[in-house]
């Protein structure tokens, strides 16, 4: 598990760091329960963004207030190909409209 969330904050700080830079801020959470702060952090960014991971395919929750933040729920049986794909969902919806 703890192997697969290192994957996954991993993924998440790459496309920080590189496509989507500072879009995707505070990467990070408990076991599979993984959470970031995009953009400005308001509840209209997070729903938007949640709204088009849906329409992609991705399902992404938010939570928390000032900031909210997109929490996934990332599966135990999630493979490295699978994260390749959420990164690539993930980027093409910030990219979009963040």
């Amino acid at each position: 598990i703890m192997d697969i969330h290192r994957k996954f904050v991993g993924m998440l700080n790459e496309l920080n760091e590189t496509t989507c830079k500072g879009k995707l801020q505070d990467a990070g959470g408990r076991g599979l329960m993984i959470a970031f702060t995009p953009g400005d952090g308001k509840k209209e960014t997070v729903d938007k963004l949640t709204k088009n991971l849906f329409n992609k395919g991705m399902i992404a929750f938010s939570c928390g207030k000032d900031p909210v933040r997109v929490r996934f729920l990332v599966p135990a049986i999630i493979k490295d190909e699978d994260i390749q794909v959420a990164k690539k969902l993930l980027e093409s919806a910030i990219l979009e409209g963040l």
